[in-house]
């Protein structure tokens, strides 16, 4: 498109400044902390029976990750979900919940936030002929 196509420009910005921004959406934030403020925690939930994990799961809603799988465990089966912490009361008195037991297993935005402090700063590249550091394969200048 030219840059003085009418579709480049920002709502409420006069047509006749050519170039004009336009509106962008919000870039999502990286914290692993929700807005609020409040702690998202991983709970491994325990049930003698798939139904009993299900009936937790549909009226609790928490957040099963990218997979929700259900393993079996010599007591039953267990699945690990992700709720914040002002929902882990809630969750622990809903009716299904007398069939479960629920387990912290981690802090998850602290863990965010520590992995967070491991990343550098800088071009790790700059320098030419200086190897990288990570978990990479290493291999030498030529």
């Amino acid at each position: 498109m030219p840059p003085d196509d009418p579709r480049d420009v920002a709502p409420g910005t006069p047509a006749d400044q050519p170039g004009a921004p336009v509106d962008q959406p919000p870039v999502a934030s990286t914290d692993p902390v929700p807005e609020d403020g409040d702690p998202v925690l991983r709970v491994r939930v325990q049930g003698a029976t798939l139904d009993d994990l299900r009936a937790f799961a549909d009226e609790v809603q928490p957040d099963p990750g990218c997979r929700a799988v259900a393993k079996r465990t010599d007591t039953g089966y267990s699945l690990d979900v992700y709720l914040e912490q002002s929902r882990l009361d809630t969750a622990r008195g809903a009716r299904a919940a007398a069939q479960v037991t629920l387990d912290v297993v981690a802090d998850e935005t602290a863990n965010g936030r520590a992995r967070q402090q491991e990343v550098g700063t800088g071009d790790r590249y700059a320098a030419r002929g200086e190897v990288p550091r990570g978990l990479g394969t290493k291999e030498q200048p030529r």
